[in-house]
């Protein structure tokens, strides 16, 4: 009889474990198809999203074109090369802070890659950490305007370059290359703005 139900409570015990994986693999199958409803409802909304962003900057861009015809029309040509100037300014603008953004991100990188890490999960971890702390430490170029005159700090800012960090994230010679400033004048930047740093 104990025979009987020993063997009574195996077949039960190996129904039980199909039963489970039977209904972990049904659990799985239903997660699964519910998430491909989301991330499709998801990829549409930002599809949609994207187009709608897309179609506002033409039409921004449509309306502005619209304004320098008329103010030609108009024979007001130096409002017109003005509104091109500062257009232009403002793209140079952005495009030199996503300059020094890159260059800081490849500094940081670079110096990431002698270190070793568990994973690319760590390392991507102590990579915003690195960046975090920077925008956190950096402080704005006008505060050392006892120390460093107004006109070279106005040469940084026309660069995109307004915090310590900004500066000392791109070398003196890409600073001489993209600044009408002197090495030397640089230079003794670059040791007032480390001298901040080394102080903290």
């Amino acid at each position: 009889m104990s025979d009987d139900n020993s063997k009574l409570n195996e077949d039960q015990n190996e129904d039980n474990n199909v039963s489970n994986k039977d209904t972990e693999a049904l659990l799985e199958k239903m997660v699964e198809e519910r998430l491909a409803k989301v991330k499709a409802n998801l990829d549409k909304a930002y599809s949609e999203r994207d187009e709608a962003l897309k179609r506002a900057v033409q039409l921004e861009e449509e309306r502005k074109q619209q304004k320098l015809a008329a103010l030609e029309a108009e024979g007001k040509h130096k409002e017109v090369a003005e509104m091109k100037l500062t257009e232009l300014q403002e793209k140079l603008r952005i495009a030199e802070e996503r300059n020094i953004k890159l260059t800081r991100d490849a500094a940081v990188r670079d110096a990431l890659t002698g270190l070793d890490f568990r994973n690319e999960r760590s390392q991507q971890m102590a990579y915003r950490d690195v960046v975090e702390q920077d925008a956190e430490y950096d402080i704005d170029l006008e505060e050392f305007s006892d120390e460093i005159e107004p006109w070279i700090i106005d040469e940084f800012k026309k660069i995109g370059c307004d915090t310590a960090l900004s500066v000392l994230n791109l070398s003196v010679e890409e600073l001489v290359r993209r600044t009408d400033l002197e090495e030397e004048t640089i230079v003794e930047v670059h040791s007032i703005l480390n001298a901040e740093f080394e102080d903290e």
